[in-house]
């Protein structure tokens, strides 16, 4: 009979007071980094890099943005968008591709930050993902820039709280 089992990666003796244990995975502890707490920016990913500048936190999205990638997406969203009144600004120009994955992460930010008292602006030129904002109607609730400069020079006053 196996009297192992894993803790944190590593197989350990089970404890005594366990008759017959077997091996049982148990997951490794959540780096802090994506945990989501306030002022911790996520590790660098392929598909999302978080970068402070000035009073904002600038999340560049890259690549194909889908279910697949969604959950690292989150969490550099999660990240911009925890502190209190939180001025987070996404930037979708390195984007090539998003689907509907993307556009409930981006609406579930912005109601993250404004619920602090913060706001989400994104930057977006390419004519194919803008209209697709506009189809859904986030258009009219993200309220795109062209510039990084444009979204940092107009903070949250362009971005509409109840839209």
């Amino acid at each position: 009979m196996d009297t192992t089992h894993h803790r944190q990666g590593a197989l350990e003796p089970a404890p005594a007071s366990v008759p017959g244990a077997v091996p049982v995975p148990v997951p490794a502890p959540v780096p802090a980094s994506a945990a989501g707490l306030p002022g911790v920016l996520p590790a660098r990913r392929p598909t999302a890099h978080t970068r402070v500048r000035g009073a904002a936190t600038v999340v560049e999205l890259r690549g194909s943005l889908d279910l697949a990638t969604a959950p690292d997406i989150r969490a550099h969203l999660d990240a911009a968008a925890a502190p209190p009144g939180a001025r987070v600004i996404v930037d979708l120009r390195p984007a090539e591709f998003f689907d509907c994955s993307l556009l409930g992460l981006l609406c579930r930010a912005r109601r993250r930050a404004l619920e602090s008292g913060g706001c989400l602006g994104v930057v977006c030129t390419r004519p194919r993902h803008l209209r697709i904002l506009e189809a859904v109607g986030l258009d009219r609730a993200l309220r795109p820039v062209a510039t990084l400069e444009d979204a940092l020079q107009h903070g949250c006053e362009h971005v509409q709280p109840h839209s």
